[in-house]
């Protein structure tokens, strides 16, 4: 029984060491901007003023839309951030395009336009925390 009891006393001890070391292990390493003096890229034309510019066109097919290099021109000729492209088995191609107010290199802000596209004209739009 005394052996017994020897063990547990030895391996609790244990179990709680590995834990912190895997814990230990665990926390970010990465710090903020202000710690690595790390730039915030901004691209100013990602404001609510220019998402109200954007014209939205037919849903079907981005007939009265703004097109893509209108839309490009709006955010100052800054390519987007992310850009996914979906060709249609009819022949038409669907893309969507987002710009963000303020990025990091491979890291995005939550500020954003987002618009997709229809044979090169717009039919949606969205933002996420764009304010006056």
């Amino acid at each position: 029984m005394l052996k017994h009891v020897e063990s547990k006393i030895f391996v609790l001890p244990f179990l709680f060491v590995i834990a912190c070391v895997f814990l230990t292990g665990c926390q970010s390493s990465k710090k903020t901007a202000e710690e690595t003096d790390e730039k915030l890229l901004l691209n100013e034309h990602v404001t609510l003023e220019n998402f109200e510019r954007i014209r939205i066109g037919d849903p079907k097919t981005g007939e009265g839309g703004m097109t893509y290099e209108e839309v490009l021109s709006l955010m100052g000729d800054i390519s987007p951030q992310f850009e996914s492209e979906i060709k249609n088995g009819d022949g038409s191609s669907e893309l969507e395009a987002n710009w963000w107010r303020y990025t990091r290199p491979h890291q995005y802000g939550t500020d954003l336009i987002g618009v997709k596209f229809i044979n090169g004209k717009a039919y949606s739009k969205f933002q996420e925390g764009l304010e006056k």
